[in-house]
Formats: structure tokens, sequence, C-alpha cells
């Protein structure tokens, strides 16, 4: 089998309609001829959505407010002619958990001096500004969609995704913080940085039940960077230079004390369950 990374953009004038289907939301249905390749492939099938047809969709994905949008599964013995669909199951970057609205940092003016969060629905076609104070970014949302944690240079802060309400501080300390990834249901955020200039990455867990204080999921001399939590919240995929260089790995949640870590690296996996792990933009990690 061949891996490959198959891309495949698409340009819309009119908001997507729903199809009849048990899962909510439109589906896409790709296809490649045999002509292409001969071969049954394994590898990764990226969909990328844009209203902007006078550019290069690859290049039109960022972190700003004109961001468009790229969905991404795994693929494997997909031979030519085989049907592979993406639908509401399927996760992107950067949509709310019911596919219809984006949550983007949008600088407000050439030079870069100022920086807050906005919510694009892409069904009715609006924007709503949540963050006044010009040093927000990150935004990250809820498993239920309804708030959205993001970077502030004070900390890390969350406020309701239809703007309503005022911003809340959930991470409060020295140093700086990122939101990564809430847990299922919502009970806790992942969070990573640095705790002063020139010091080892950090990843923490701030629970949102009651008085809960955060408090450091992983320690160790290494940079532990960018957690990512499994659909079931038993594992964590990070970011570490523990080998000397930065390299995935994945790890129970919450993490024991001693054991239980895999390493994964572009060849192969060093453990003997690899556990289904997905990134915040849907990347099967196994």
């Amino acid at each position: 089998m061949r891996r490959s990374l198959l891309v495949c953009p698409l340009f819309f004038d009119a908001p997507l309609a729903a199809q009849s289907s048990a899962v909510p939301g439109p589906r896409f249905f790709v296809t490649f001829p045999t002509t292409k390749s001969a071969a049954p492939l394994d590898g990764r099938l990226l969909l990328l959505l844009s209203t902007d047809s006078t550019a290069e969709p690859r290049m039109q994905i960022s972190d700003i407010y004109e961001t468009q949008l790229i969905f991404g599964r795994d693929v494997e013995v997909w031979a030519g002619g085989r049907i592979a669909s993406v639908d509401g199951r399927v996760e992107g970057y950067p949509v709310s958990p019911d596919g219809r609205r984006v949550a983007v940092a949008r600088w407000a003016d050439i030079n870069f001096n100022a920086e807050d969060v906005w919510v694009l629905d892409l069904t009715q076609r609006t924007r709503t500004r949540l963050t006044f104070d010009t040093a927000a970014a990150w935004p990250v949302w809820t498993p239920d969609g309804r708030r959205i944690a993001y970077r502030q240079r004070s900390g890390i802060y969350w406020v309701a995704a239809d703007g309503s309400g005022t911003p809340e501080s959930l991470v409060t300390a020295a140093g700086q913080w990122w939101p990564a990834a809430f847990e299922p249901g919502g009970r806790a955020l992942a969070y990573h940085g640095i705790a002063s200039r020139g010091s080892k990455g950090e990843i923490w867990r701030r629970g949102l039940g009651g008085s809960e204080t955060p408090h450091q999921v992983l320690a160790g001399a290494f940079h532990n960077y960018d957690p990512s939590l499994s659909p079931d919240g038993r594992w964590m995929a990070y970011v570490s230079d523990e080998s000397g260089r930065f390299e995935v790995y994945v790890r129970p949640y919450p993490v024991p004390a001693a054991g239980g870590r895999c390493r994964w690296t572009a060849a192969r996996s060093r453990c003997g369950h690899p556990p289904a792990a997905r990134s915040s933009i849907g990347t099967a990690i196994a």
C-alpha cells in the first residue's frame, strides 16, 4: 500500500444545506480514479472548504478571522473508485462541536497591535466579537459549544460563545499559558505553557467543578507541550523533547505517577497497545 496525503479543495458561494442523515450537517463523498493510483492508498484525506476561489485553499488556513475550513480523516486500503465520506463525525479546524460556528483570533490592524476572539456563524453568516481587551488569542471550544476558552496576557479566560456575559478567569499565574483541550463533558481544561522565561514547557489541569485548584499533570526535565485528549478522555497525546528532538508521546490520562507511556514517531510506535487518541484538528494518533 502507498502512504499518501490527498487534499480536496472545494469552493462555495452559498450556504451549505444539510442532507437527510442521522449525522447532522452536510456530507461529502470523495473518490479518485484508478489512473491516479493503481495501488490502494493508506494515509490522510483532507477536505478544504473555501468561499474564496482566487487563492490556493491550503494557503487560506490560518488562525485569523479570514481562515477557511479544513477537515481530516484517515483512510486505509482506499482503492480507486471507492467512496470515502466526510460528515459531521469528522473533526475539523477551527469549527465548533456542532459544526456550524468558527472561533478565530483576529488582528485589528496590519501592525499586529491588537487581537481579539470572534465567532463566525456559518449558517447565519454572522460574526460576533467575544473579547474587547485587544490581547485575546488561541480560542478553544468547550465540548458543548457553549463557551470558548482563550489566552490573554494575564492568563486563561473563558466566555460565552454567543457573546453574552463577561469573560471569567480560569488560570491566573506567572508566565505564559495556552488553553489546549477540554475533558469530555467539560469537567476540566488541560493547558500548557511556561512559568518563566527560559523554563521548560509544562502541562497542567484545571478542574471546572467546585473550588478545585490547578495542578501540574506532567512534570519533568524536558519541554512538554500541546496536550490533546482522546474522545473518551482516557489518553493524552503531547509533544516532548525527551529524546533530544520534539516527538509525539501518548500517555494514559490522568497521567499516572509512573509508567504507561508510549512514544510515537513518523516511523513507528514504541508501545504495546496503541490508544485511540485524536488531535485538536482530528489527526489520528493511532
